[in-house]
């Protein structure tokens, strides 16, 4: 029984309307030992028959067996075995891993030896063996054609098999160099069956044993050059000859169990697809800057559609937890006494009147260099977390400030800071004192300012009130003044038309006093002047200072510092038409509106409010989600896919290596794996790149316009970018199996 045989084998070319043959009819057996030359004109069917015998294509008719063994029945992964496990190919074009450098050519056809020290140690020896020893470090792309060609052939010798295919190995080297190859080739291939196709007889007659020419896809003769063709008994012996060299392998590997060889697979895995992302740096980089742009595109869209749904403080009831809002009962209000006593009765923490205030919040200059531009408004809390520094407040005059991490550092603790209204050029509040400050990345939040009741007090009375700057009215005694008491005769004779004035509360102000300060000195040309409110309440200010702070003005001109007792007793409301009563949890504040309304009062809970307007305003979100929102997502998904074919036809370039590595013998699990692994480093830098944009975006002024999507969210996307990889990798190898090995290598090729 021969070791490979051939019986009526014919291959057929069918395309394009037109059917050639390639071989018909061939017939022949070969053994191991001998080294047999094919030689025939172009076209005759030389290397068709090559191609055939080692697996690279399929045949049509007859039969070859392979130790007695038929092949026809063989599938796709049976061919692929059967290539591992007999097939060393060496080509005319060589079909070296260019990318890979001698020593790494050698080493990958090892993948046996899970020692890596010994796997390196072996390819040295091959490599020297065939005289490349000084250019074992040296790329596949820079050597020439014959250190190309010895290269392969130390891979052949690595990977050990029985059988050696060469199409035309010197058709591309000089007549020195191609001797020299075929020397080698010879006295590696002992106990070998090597097939060689060449054009050109002469050029192996010296080391052939055997000669077959070919015409017209036909067997026209068969010679055997040293006598009798060795049998299968002669070359029992040799099969494993490789033992004995001391360059191969020095004796058989046991075999490993089952865990040891998942091991070493997935080993083999990460070794070839981490060289195959290193030894192509461009395209290593192009690929992770298109999952980075990738990444970074659905990261925007995502924060996009999340800007949907934001809150938008300033619109809505101001969802203070334990707030509940308590309405008029007979149409006179609710005195400051009236109030205080509904929330003893009710066991409140605090009564607050003129509370409508609290839907308008307050300014917050989240630049402090830059006091109007940068203003943001701010949710108005009495309760909150603890800051990250400094305290929560606690007497009037004290407040604490809750910023995007954007801008940490512009606010310390210790600043001035007015609680109130910031204009163009004016300031009207509160000015307190900042005793914390907290911080959030999450900007879906909003800007908060927590304050004692007392402060809000004061602002919300200030705030009651239209002031303008009137010039006090001069009485008929030189140098004495009057307070004003016709409203319309103030307002004629205002100072400074157009211009506004900057009220603040200090209190560092004792008693029911106010400073009038002035930009320039001949601001009011020493005239007394009042504060006047339009209604009919005034404060004549008699001491007028130069230079206006910079706390009070804001840029403006004019600033007026007035008393904390001032606004209490001058300016405070009578009564209000609604009050808040404060509790500690919306459990409590739930409890006690239920007594409320039990009692007849109309009160609603503040975050029960807002739950409502979500819902009636669910439908006109839902609309915008689908309007705006899908729309994003379509071009997000779009742009997604855009760069997934992008990145298939740059991983696609290296499609000639993995049909490289399946002549070389590497597992199909191996290679497959590998592919996956030379995405993931793709991806890692990727990833990296854009936890560094979310950072700026997060982080840094510039990004203040981009929802924070938060470490789950983006966590999220690289996993759905991650399975999207995975399955463009799983397409990849799916094709590359489907294709034969010599089409791939044509590629290589071209």
């Amino acid at each position: 029984m021969a070791y490979l045989e051939l019986k009526d084998l014919s291959k057929i070319y069918a395309g394009e309307g037109a059917v050639s043959v390639g071989i018909r009819k061939v017939s022949l057996a070969f053994e191991k030992g001998e080294f047999v030359a094919i030689t025939g004109k172009s076209g005759a069917g030389k290397t068709t028959l090559l191609n055939v015998i080692g697996g690279l294509e399929p045949f049509e008719e007859g039969e070859m067996y392979i130790n007695g063994q038929p092949t026809s029945p063989y599938t796709q992964q049976e061919w692929e075995e059967y290539q591992a496990a007999n097939i060393s190919c060496i080509f005319q074009n060589y079909n070296i891993l260019e990318s890979f450098t001698v020593l790494e050519n050698v080493e990958f056809a090892l993948t046996s030896i899970s020692d890596r020290k010994e796997r390196r140690e072996r390819a040295r020896k091959i490599i020297e063996r065939v005289g490349l020893k000084d250019r074992a470090h040296i790329r596949g792309s820079k050597l020439s054609g014959g250190e190309k060609q010895r290269t392969v052939i130390a891979r052949a010798i690595a990977k050990d098999s029985p059988i050696i295919l060469a199409d035309e190995p010197t058709g591309n080297l000089d007549s020195k160099t191609a001797k020299d190859v075929l020397k080698l080739l010879r006295e590696v291939s002992e106990g070998k069956l090597v097939i060689v196709v060449t054009y050109n007889f002469e050029d192996v007659k010296e080391y052939a044993t055997r000669h077959i020419r070919i015409f017209d896809g036909e067997i026209e003769s068969d010679d055997c050059l040293v006598g009798e063709k060795p049998t299968a008994a002669q070359t029992e012996g040799n099969e494993d000859f490789s033992a004995a060299r001391e360059f191969v392998f020095r004796k058989r590997r046991k075999k490993a169990s089952e865990k040891g060889k998942r091991s070493v697979a997935l080993r083999d895995c990460a070794l070839l697809g981490i060289k195959r992302f290193f030894s192509r740096p461009k395209q290593g980089i192009l690929m992770s800057a298109v999952l980075t742009i990738a990444l970074i595109c659905m990261l925007c869209a995502v924060s996009f559609m999340s800007s949907l749904d934001t809150y938008s403080y300033g619109v809505n009831v101001n969802p203070i937890e334990g707030r509940v809002l308590v309405a008029d009962q007979d149409g006179t209000g609710y005195t400051q006494a009236e109030a205080e006593e509904l929330a003893a009765r009710y066991n409140a923490e605090y009564a607050l009147r003129n509370d409508c205030f609290l839907e308008q919040g307050v300014y917050v200059n989240l630049t402090k260099s830059d006091s109007f531009w940068n203003a943001e408004r701010a949710q108005i809390v009495f309760s909150a977390e603890k800051p990250q520094e400094g305290r929560l407040p606690q007497a009037a005059g004290e407040v604490t400030l809750y910023l995007p991490y954007t801008y940490r550092g512009e606010w310390k603790v210790g600043d001035t800071f007015v609680f109130g209204q910031t204009g163009y050029r004016s300031v009207n509040g509160v000015l307190c004192e900042v005793v914390g400050i907290g911080y959030f990345t999450d900007n879906r939040n909003s800007v908060r300012v927590c304050v004692t009741e007392e402060t809000y007090a004061l602002y919300a009375n200030l705030s009651r009130y239209e002031i303008s700057l009137a010039e006090k009215k001069q009485t008929e005694s030189a140098g004495s003044s009057e307070d004003v008491s016709d409203e319309t005769e103030a307002a004629d004779i205002a100072v400074g038309s157009g211009q506004s004035v900057s009220i603040v509360v200090d209190f560092s102000l004792n008693g029911k006093t106010a400073v009038l300060y002035c930009g320039k000195e001949d601001a009011l040309s020493g005239t007394p002047v009042i504060l006047f409110s339009g209604e009919e309440k005034g404060l004549v200010i008699t001491e007028t200072k130069y230079g206006v702070p910079e706390e009070y003005a804001g840029g403006n001109i004019y600033a007026a510092a007035i008393s904390a007792d001032f606004v209490q007793e001058d300016l405070a409301w009578e009564a209000s038409e609604q009050i808040s009563l404060l509790y500690k949890t919306d459990q409590e504040a739930r409890e006690n509106a239920e007594q409320l309304r039990a009692d007849g009062y109309q009160v609603v809970l503040a975050t029960e409010v807002r739950q409502r307007q979500e819902q009636l305003s669910f439908l006109e979100n839902f609309l915008q989600f689908l309007g705006t929102g899908m729309v994003t997502l379509l071009v997000g998904l779009a742009m997604m896919l855009i760069l997934i074919l992008t990145l298939h036809r740059l991983i696609s370039a290296t499609r000639g290596d993995v049909s490289i590595f399946r002549t070389m013998g590497i597992a199909e699990k191996t290679v497959k794996r590998a592919t996956y692994i030379q995405l993931l480093c793709a991806l890692a830098p990727a990833c990296v790149l854009l936890c560094d944009f979310a950072a700026v975006v997060y982080f840094t002024p510039v990004g203040r316009g981009f929802t924070f999507v938060g470490i789950g969210g983006t966590i999220a996307i690289v996993l759905v970018v991650a399975v999207l990889v995975w399955l463009l990798g799983v397409s990849y190898n799916r094709i590359l199996y489907k294709e034969r090995v010599k089409k791939g290598l044509r590629r290589v090729n071209k």
